[in-house]
């Protein structure tokens, strides 16, 4: 039986045959299974023709060994059923004991009944026929040499027993020569059948493969992948359209009604001209993009719909143009932060010079204030260009949380109470650069600190950590208590240099954002039910970094 499999953790697809023979078996297996229903009918007819009132066509030379071979070769049949069921033992030991059954039987039949003069000397042929199938050529040529030797044989013992009559052994020797081109006809036809049930097996593992590899790439897009039949109804739909449009379970048969606005979206296009359907809000209010292509070339027949989530269309080309500009700034901070230096040391031997007034003193502290901001701003930069060096690991990350607070409340001269932490007291695993999470939460609690403050009883800021029902989200906010962040620039936070304060470089929030990203981590900005700026930090599932 030829079988398709997975092999082991590759994803493709291995030809075997549970017998341990070729490509090829399973042809072989359905001419056994043809042969021994032949079989059971013809020795079910000889078996009953001998209880016949009528002359008898059959048996008449040795009616005893006629019926006994004819009650044995129909029970072999009964048996050699239950042995091709479970293919045991294997195909080749049963294709040599069923032809030899075969070719035995079929003589006695042939010698009970008088020799070749009652014309079952014809069924030798199908035994040849199916030899030339089950074995190779060779076989298929000795086993139709062996049929020949057998009637020769049984027309020999037939004379030797009556002398009186006279046999024809051309007759035999015609025969004999039939058996031979039927099996070297038979033996090419069945190579031929070989060879195109291999081939197609082939096909079939690598359209097996092709599928797989199609439902792999489909399932994994983060593009929401719809297809859909005249009907409306949902033939295939991959995880992130589930997603989007709010499914549960399997939907596939199912006609489209769970997103009124897909539907009419859907509706529309079939009746309008328009190539370009609008963008509509699924269920959860998010905005997408869809871009609808016909299968069949006609409106009213079969569709695929693409769906892209426009916040993270727009993300992702508003990240290409930070990633330039972090390029640019990055290659520029590197022929600046010599003149700085030079021009601060130089700032620093002036202030120790003698003789200098009020006014030189203060413009030898702008200087050295400014160049100190320019530094900060250009070793700001040049983390950027470091980003990509990254040791993610399985971070246990309720205990680590505990000791960042510590130490970050140590080393910023901060209150112990200054930093609230909210966990569910359970260990929660995520896969992070310790590093670059440390240096995250910095970057946010300074920007707490400087911009919102700390509440009537010292609290600064509030990080509380949370994750889904099935443990594979984990998120963490940081909530300070300010008045929140104004609407009109909420969309300009992450921005580089875009700061509002005279002393800030406006690179935090945009290197907290890029350092998340890096570690397959988000970084947003949202207000909590009392209106407080909350920075959330949503982690990637630890499966995802396999993938």
């Amino acid at each position: 039986m030829i079988s398709i499999s997975e092999a082991g953790r590759t994803g493709r697809f291995s030809i075997h045959d549970l017998t341990g023979e070729t490509a090829g078996g399973e042809l072989r297996w359905r001419v056994l299974r043809l042969l021994n229903l032949f079989r059971a009918i013809a020795a079910g007819v000889f078996t009953l023709l001998y209880f016949q009132d009528s002359p008898q066509p059959f048996g008449s030379h040795q009616p005893a060994l006629y019926l006994w071979t004819g009650i044995g070769y129909f029970a072999f049949t009964v048996i050699a059923s239950f042995a091709l069921r479970t293919r045991r033992p294997g195909l080749r030991w049963q294709a040599y004991v069923h032809l030899v059954v075969d070719a035995t039987a079929i003589i006695l039949l042939l010698h009970a009944s008088g020799g070749q003069s009652s014309g079952l000397a014809s069924m030798l042929f199908i035994a040849v026929a199916a030899g030339s199938i089950l074995l190779g050529q060779r076989l298929a040529l000795a086993y139709a040499a062996l049929a020949s030797l057998a009637l020769l044989s049984e027309q020999t013992l037939t004379q030797l027993e009556n002398l009186e009559r006279t046999f024809n052994y051309t007759a035999s020797g015609i025969m004999g020569a039939i058996f031979f081109a039927t099996a070297l006809v038979g033996s090419w036809i069945a190579e031929r059948f070989r060879e195109s049930e291999a081939l197609a097996t082939r096909r079939g593992v690598d359209l097996a493969n092709l599928s797989q590899v199609n439902n792999l790439v489909i399932q994994n897009l983060r593009t929401g992948v719809v297809v859909l039949d005249e009907n409306n109804h949902i033939r295939q739909i991959n995880a992130a359209a589930m997603r989007y449009l709010d499914l549960n379970g399997s939907p596939k048969g199912r006609e489209m009604t769970v997103s009124s606005a897909l539907s009419q979206l859907v509706e529309r296009w079939r009746s309008a001209r328009d190539e370009t359907p609008e963008n509509f809000r699924g269920p959860d209010g998010s905005l997408f993009i869809p871009t609808i292509q016909t299968l069949n070339g006609h409106r009213d027949g079969s569709l695929m719909i693409f769906l892209e989530d426009a916040e993270t269309a727009a993300e992702k080309v508003q990240q290409m143009k930070l990633a330039a500009l972090g390029r640019l700034t990055a290659s520029i901070a590197h022929e600046i932060r010599n003149p700085i230096g030079a021009i601060s040391h130089a700032g620093q031997l002036l202030e120790e010079s003698a003789g200098l007034d009020t006014d030189d003193r203060r413009f030898l502290a702008i200087i050295r204030e400014q160049s100190s901001r320019v530094n900060e701003i250009v070793e700001n930069i040049l983390q950027l260009g470091r980003r990509e060096r990254i040791r993610p690991e399985r971070l246990e990350v309720t205990s680590w949380l505990r000791d960042f607070v510590m130490e970050c409340c140590d080393t910023q001269d901060l209150a112990h109470d200054a930093i609230e932490l909210d966990t569910t007291g359970d260990e929660v695993f995520v896969r992070i650069d310790p590093g670059h999470l440390r240096q995250v939460l910095a970057n946010l609690i300074d920007n707490a600190k400087r911009h919102a403050g700390a509440n009537e009883h010292g609290e600064l800021v509030k990080l509380r950590l949370s994750q889904n029902a099935s443990a594979s989200t984990v998120w963490l906010d940081v909530i300070d208590h300010g008045p929140g962040i104004p609407d009109e620039i909420v969309s300009r936070i992450f921005e580089p240099f875009y700061t509002h304060s005279r002393t800030g470089t406006g690179l935090g929030l945009f290197i907290a954002r890029e350092l998340c990203e890096c570690n397959h981590a988000t970084l947003k900005y949202g207000q909590d039910f009392d209106g407080r700026s909350c920075f959330r930090i949503r982690f990637q599932d630890e499966q995802a970094w396999l993938t």
